[in-house]
């Protein structure tokens, strides 16, 4: 029996039972003191009556699917042994132990969101993100935060002699003792130091997301700016590399800009101007690894004069944000909303890895059992084996730096599917509509005015009910025109929306219960 508490009426229902029967909430309590009376005699003639109905245990009732795999990567580094760990937006850290088959979640020790990672010789892992910095010694099983509570970390650099070097709002921290204390080594306090790289030499380079690029030759204790050569759109980096005295740095706007004498000058790359790099990497075998804003993956073999396209079994359009080497032939590669996808031929073919960093916001059937997910990060997701596999239902669905999510996901009785999204800008954000099984979706402008994040549903004849900041709309031929059903309304968020039968229509919200008998006409 489970009881629900909805105001002032408590409902009930027996799992072997249809529909739900209100209750007067006095008749309940005093029920319940008429059981607590009885004793426990009572108490088993009632689990008798309902037997059949625990017939079944716990754990047979779900299981969890395989999928959607998504979310957003924003770092990626090793531990010991075969150990990869990666830092997401929102759900902390993840780890695994066989090649990216299976990960495991564990706590940053500071919040969800981790910016930056990495690790010293001795497999100590560094973590930093949004209001703290920690520390994990067995190999990233778990992690102890080192302060910064107030201060948010967004890149993490570890030399030769094992300090480690942290950047966070105009400000680079260092610590000579493995995290137990820091101090401040650079102070600019013009934006945020959003990369740290160490070359072979052991000099240590930070560059603000601002404007500005600096070097230290003695682990911090003094720094040199080194700029000859960056000006307007150059001085917005992405990423920083170094490998040997020759330095990479990818711009916002303006590609990429080489340096081959330690950052003394510095010069564009013409051969690099429209990748639109977002991160490098390199593995132990000397290849340089990029990957750009568009979800491309490179690989160079001489020192970045020329790449070569990595894209087989990439099936992700987003920015790639961390790139990993684990050896000469395996890669690791996040992206801002897809997940993780991995290569074991040095980036020649790539899979997606069983990662899930997303929220399930909404979920829809269509008459075939066709499921779609609506998540946050990710967008839309379609599986056709109850949830065995997922792919990506996102063609012509906008796509910018920040996911878009689904909030709500409906299926027509002609079997169209609808979708609001939600994608932080207005001309983006409403309703979408797929007529082939989700792989391709137009946007619906029929509702004036900017459409907020909202909900849908669908009557059995068809009539498609949609919340928005106005109130409801209505549409009675597909999606193809709205019409505006708010009379009688309060002005308030509507959070919920569902129809019985043709016209009876229930909205609730901040304002209370709603209903219209007409299919809200009134």
């Amino acid at each position: 029996m489970v009881l629900v508490a909805t105001g002032d009426l408590l409902k009930h229902k027996c799992f072997c039972a249809e529909t739900f029967t209100a209750i007067p909430k006095k008749s309940v309590l005093k029920g319940v003191s008429m059981i607590n009376a009885l004793g426990k005699f009572t108490f088993f003639l009632i689990m008798v009556l309902c037997a059949n109905t625990f017939s079944y245990t716990q754990g047979e009732f779900w299981v969890q699917t395989n999928g959607p795999l998504s979310g957003s990567v924003r770092s990626i580094t090793f531990g010991n042994g075969n150990t990869v760990v990666s830092g997401t937006e929102g759900y902390g850290i993840f780890t695994t132990s066989d090649g990216g088959s299976h990960w495991k979640q564990v706590s940053p020790g500071f919040g969800n969101t981790v910016y930056a990672l990495a690790h010293n010789a001795h497999g100590d892992i560094f973590a930093g993100g949004v209001g703290g910095l920690s520390r994990s010694t067995d190999s990233g099983e778990s992690f102890s935060p080192l302060g910064f509570a107030s201060t948010s970390i967004i890149s993490l650099a570890v030399d030769s002699s094992d300090n480690v070097y942290a950047g966070s709002d105009g400000r680079v921290y260092r610590s000579t003792d493995n995290g137990d204390t820091w101090t401040i080594v650079l102070s600019r306090g013009t934006g945020f130091v959003l990369a740290l790289t160490v070359n072979a030499s052991g000099h240590v380079f930070a560059a603000e997301h601002i404007g500005g690029f600096f070097r230290s030759t003695d682990h911090g204790n003094s720094w040199t700016e080194i700029d000859t050569g960056l000006t307007g759109s150059y001085r917005f980096p992405h990423t920083l590399m170094a490998k040997g005295n020759e330095l990479l740095i990818s711009t916002t706007n303006a590609g990429v800009c080489h340096s081959t004498n330690n950052g003394d000058a510095w010069s564009l790359d013409s051969n690099l101007a429209h990748y639109g790099f977002t991160i490098f990497a390199s593995n132990p075998a000397g290849n340089l690894l990029a990957g750009t804003a568009n979800g491309d993956l490179y690989n160079s073999t001489d020192d970045g004069t020329s790449w070569t396209p990595l894209r087989i079994g990439l099936t992700s359009q987003d920015p790639v944000m961390s790139l990993e080497a684990v050896n000469d032939h395996t890669i690791f590669a996040g992206s801002s909303h897809d997940g993780i996808y991995r290569s074991t031929d040095v980036g020649s073919s790539w899979e997606k890895s069983g990662f899930i960093v997303t929220t399930i916001i909404s979920l829809a059937a269509d008459s075939s059992g066709h499921l779609f997910a609506g998540a946050s990060p990710g967008g839309v997701f379609h599986s056709t084996d109850q949830g065995s596999t997922w792919s990506r239902s996102d063609g012509g669905l906008p796509r910018p730096l920040y996911a878009p999510y689904s909030r709500s996901i409906a299926v027509h009785p002609s079997g169209h599917i609808f979708t609001v999204l939600s994608t932080g800008s207005v001309g983006t954000s409403g309703i979408y509509r797929s007529t082939n099984d989700g792989d391709v979706w137009a946007k619906l402008d029929s509702i004036s005015g900017q459409f907020g994040p909202g909900l849908l549903t669908i009557s059995p004849n068809g009539t498609i009910y949609a919340t928005s900041d106005f109130g409801v709309f209505r549409s009675t031929d597909d999606g193809d025109h709205w019409i505006s059903s708010d009379t009688g309304l309060i002005p308030s968020a509507l959070l919920s929306i569902v129809t019985k039968g043709t016209d009876t229509v229930f909205t609730a919200g901040e304002a209370g219960v709603f209903l219209s008998t007409d299919g809200g006409m009134h």
